[in-house]
């Protein structure tokens, strides 16, 4: 049942981490245009704006998919006996999806400037830690189904807030200082612009599966 119960989360599941996925690598795109184009202002621009766009799409995505959770688990037809820890693991997972933004932020900016290789360390450091977190969580705690989605958002946490740290201290370039973080309507407009799409098209797969 705990099996059954997390291969229909991570249905749910992936049509919201592919929509974060998606976005963050639209928002990629922009810090690389402007990082080509030897802007560095307007690059460190692009950085604070996508750290206020990752804030205000976290919430709004969390808003979404915690109270939708339930009524798409029955629409799916879930099972009377497995919805509950269904349930508890991807509210979990939604609960937490700040943490999936902190990664595939931190991923694109480094991927940004050209160091695609760091984030790829990373990513597997999380899925090291997510095959450790398990095991604590599930065997030792005992939180069953809950657990998997507790290590699932510690692991991409801690590796998200690792790689972030490792890009601002090697790259002297992805610091941002607070005129940065000045809100302009029009250059926030544009970086949304190139995330939605990619946003969509990352999770449209998980709609269909659905």
């Amino acid at each position: 049942d705990d099996v059954e119960s997390r291969g229909l989360g991570d249905v749910y599941k992936r049509q919201v981490i592919g929509f974060v996925s998606g976005i963050a690598g639209g928002f990629g795109v922009m810090m690389a245009q402007y990082f080509g184009a030897k802007n560095e202002e307007n690059f460190r621009r692009s950085i604070a704006t996508c750290y206020l766009l990752s804030a205000a799409f976290s919430v709004v995505v969390t808003a979404i998919a915690v109270p939708s959770a339930m009524p798409l688990l029955k629409v799916m037809n879930t099972g009377a006996d497995i919805i509950d820890d269904a349930y508890s693991y991807i509210v979990t997972i939604f609960a937490g999806v700040t943490a999936t933004f902190v990664y595939n932020l931190s991923a694109s900016m480094l991927r940004a400037i050209g160091d695609s290789r760091s984030p790829l360390i990373f990513l597997i450091l999380a899925s090291i830690l997510n095959i450790g977190l398990d095991f604590l969580c599930i065997l030792v705690f005992k939180m069953g189904v809950m657990g998997a989605g507790v290590a699932t958002v510690l692991s991409q946490l801690i590796a998200g807030l690792l790689c972030l740290v490792y890009g601002l201290k090697k790259y002297e370039i992805l610091r941002t200082r607070r005129e940065h973080f000045r809100w302009n309507m029009n250059f926030s407009w544009k970086h949304v612009k190139v995330g939605l799409p990619m946003a969509l098209q990352f999770s449209i797969t998980a709609i269909g599966i659905m």
